[in-house]
């Protein structure tokens, strides 16, 4: 008998191993066993076949057999094999990135087998006998909420699309309701025996949605978490894979390689949101896409829901693919909030001159300073977004023009002012802040762009009686940080709430009078195709943040630039406009949803090995793909962590045959890697 394996290595072939005759019956398909490769190395690597005979007469055996039982399921490996296969990367990479880290160990002592066990009695066996205990408890704990008429159709709509055998899109404008939609979905799920899956685009931002879960769903739900212990998951992980039906599971990205036996029902909540896409490392993939592909392996029904839909799955449900069901009216009747816009560019140098404040207020107008107060008064909560954490983007000498740049990447430092340092927010590199400058020994040195913690700093200076509350990167790291500060808002113990993007995603704050957008332009002014679609989301996901109490609302938003084509669409909160001039010049520039697109990045230290690299790589997909493929560029930001970038995109139709020219490109880059990019880092994203 022999066995082919998956090992936790970028190897795109898998390796065969003999089994010695005393382990033949131990070992399954769906096991894990201990391998030999290369020179005392051991591996912990998962069995995908089984074959009766010899095999080949240099197969080595397996060392041991670390699992008598599978912890990966026929199902979950069949996703695996469509990730690894649509998004160009090994089956090796997808396990090592899928499996909980106890699972997963490359290295280890012999005969320590029994430790990684995922019967009960292994690593997490007291929180495993936590969940199943909560598990076989009351089921539904809560009264769902009751349905408007319009939340009624909805459902029903829903539901004639499931039995179509169809997904289905439910577009609804913030505070329609939707969460609650798809609560009554999953309870009906639970109640009929059967398993569903709430996809969240970042479990560490949902907190109030998961608290409002678990109050209903009680001990029928699990949260698969990537902050909490390994044995954690490694315990949640085991529930699932022996579980029964009638459960709920709640996750970010990663929940959607869980070892699933039987799914009936995927729900995908803010479809459109990038959190759903990972970038670094492989399987470089978007989860929205990926749990689709579960929803069909399982026969599952699948329901997307945003109040601002991707183009692309928007125009699913245009031709057909998707049923669309829209929402048009807010659950507690009150229309959208008003739109101001305030042109920066004329504004600046007048109120400097004007306001009589001590500082520069190009950053915060008059008007909006004005109306902050005016909300605070009121008894409301504000929010100010501004899409950059720390003081300042940069510091310059005014002497000299000297701007502190990372010793490892082609970006400036970030100033912090509360640490005190700059930071690379692409490597993480960090340094004392500068106080005379390097290059020529001034000390005139000054802060340029505005962060998070230089609007507090301003807001203290301007409204010093307001209580300010910030939400950022730099704030959610800390779970009780994060605690602390949502519960200040709930308790209106806050009146201005400073954030960056992350305050558009998965809160409901009830008590939201206005939203300034503090400076639009790092938004539009990004080297994007998709920068006018998520600028408009983004504005209107913000501008959801309000109306939910009991005032309308309004929407304040700042910029230098000529932003009246997108912000039109904002004002009129106009998703079809938006729609039609985005897939018009999508199929004109051939852009998804009508092509693929597949950008191949080039990494070394060496800038001129990495040029020719990229030179030689654009001459070979010219070859394959003809006027598809584009020359060799420099990225937007060139040099990350000491390496030089180089990148290469090749756009295919979508009704072409995608398999075959990817398998074209894999073996022209195998061909290359043994000559022109020998020694070169290639990065493929097969899905832009």
């Amino acid at each position: 008998m022999y066995v082919d394996v998956i090992l936790p290595l970028p190897l795109r072939q898998l390796l065969s191993y003999s089994v010695p005759p005393d382990l033949e019956k131990t070992v399954r398909v769906g096991c894990r066993v201990a391998v030999e490769l290369g020179p005392r190395r051991v591996y912990a690597a998962l069995v995908t076949e089984c074959h009766d005979g010899d095999g080949p007469d240099d197969l080595r055996p397996i060392t041991s057999a670390i699992d008598t039982s599978p912890v990966v399921t026929p199902r979950q490996t069949e996703l695996w094999r469509w990730m690894a296969d649509y998004y160009m990367c090994s089956l090796g990479e997808v396990m090592l990135h899928f499996l909980p880290s106890t699972m997963k160990l490359e290295t280890f002592k012999e005969n320590a087998g029994d430790s990684f066990s995922l019967t009960p009695g292994n690593i997490g066996a007291r929180r495993f006998r936590q969940l199943q205990k909560r598990s076989e408890m009351e089921a539904i704990t809560g009264t769902l909420p009751t349905l408007s008429e319009a939340q009624s159709e909805a459902i029903a709509l829903i539901r004639k699309a499931f039995d179509d055998g169809r997904p289905a899109l439910l577009h609804g404008v913030s505070g329609a309701g939707k969460t609650e939609i798809y609560m009554h979905l999953i309870a009906d799920t639970i109640r009929n025996g059967g398993n569903a899956l709430l996809l969240i685009p970042e479990l560490a931002l949902s907190t109030q949605l998961t608290e409002r879960l678990s109050a209903h769903f009680g001990n029928t739900m699990t949260v698969y978490n990537s902050r909490t212990t390994p044995a954690s998951r490694q315990a949640t992980y085991s529930l699932i894979l022996h579980g029964e039906g009638g459960s709920l599971t709640v996750g970010s990205r990663a929940v959607v390689a869980l070892p699933f036996e039987k799914l009936d029902l995927v729900v995908i909540d803010e479809e459109q949101d990038a959190g759903y896409r990972q970038s670094e490392p492989a399987p470089r993939y978007n989860a929205r896409d990926a749990a689709m592909m579960l929803a069909r392996i399982h026969c599952a029904k699948a329901l997307l829901t945003t109040a601002t839909p991707s183009v692309e799955s928007y125009h699913n449900a245009s031709t057909g693919k998707y049923a669309l069901v829209t929402l048009t009216e807010r659950y507690n009747g009150l229309g959208n909030p008003k739109v101001t816009v305030i042109d920066r560019r004329t504004i600046a140098s007048r109120e400097k001159r004007e306001n009589g404040y001590n500082a520069d207020t190009r950053y915060l107008s008059t008007y909006l300073l004005r109306r902050l107060q005016e909300t605070i008064a009121s008894g409301e909560q504000a929010i100010l977004f501004q899409n950059r954490r720390g003081y300042s983007s940069r510091m310059e000498c005014l002497e000299c023009g000297y701007t502190p740049l990372c010793p490892d990447c082609n970006v400036t430092l970030t100033y912090h002012k509360g640490k005190d340092r700059l930071e690379c927010h692409y490597c993480g590199h960090a340094e004392k802040a500068v106080r005379r400058c390097p290059s020529c020994g001034s000390h005139n040195i000054t802060t340029e762009g505005i962060g998070t913690e230089n609007i507090e700093e301003k807001i203290a200076r301007f409204i010093p009686e307001a209580r300010v509350v910030r939400l950022d990167a730099d704030i959610t790291r800390s779970k009780r940080e994060l605690g602390e500060v949502l519960r200040k808002i709930s308790a209106h113990e806050a009146d201005i709430i400073i954030g960056t993007q992350m305050i558009s995603k998965g809160f409901d704050f009830d008590n939201i009078g206005l939203v300034g957008v503090v400076n639009a332009d790092n938004l539009l002014c990004f080297p994007d195709f998709r920068a006018s679609e998520h600028t408009f989301q983004l504005l209107v996901q913000i501008a959801g943040r309000m109306c939910r109490g009991g005032s309308r609302g309004e929407l304040i938003i700042q910029s230098s630039h000529d932003i009246r084509r997108i912000v039109g669409d904002v004002i009129n909160f106009d998703y079809i406009s938006m729609f039609d001039r985005e897939i018009t010049e999508r199929r004109r520039y051939m852009y998804p949803p009508f092509f693929r697109l597949i950008e191949i990045t080039l990494k070394h230290r060496d800038i001129a090995r990495v040029e020719s690299a990229a030179h030689a790589l654009a001459r070979e997909c010219r070859r394959l793909f003809g006027s598809r493929a584009g020359d060799a560029a420099i990225p937007m930001i060139d040099r990350i962590r000491g390496d030089y970038l180089r990148s290469v995109t090749v756009k295919m139709e979508k009704g072409a045959d995608l398999a075959r020219a990817k398998a074209m490109l894999r073996r022209s880059l195998d061909e290359l890697s043994a000559d022109e990019l020998k020694g070169v880092r290639v990065v493929i994203n097969a899905d832009l």
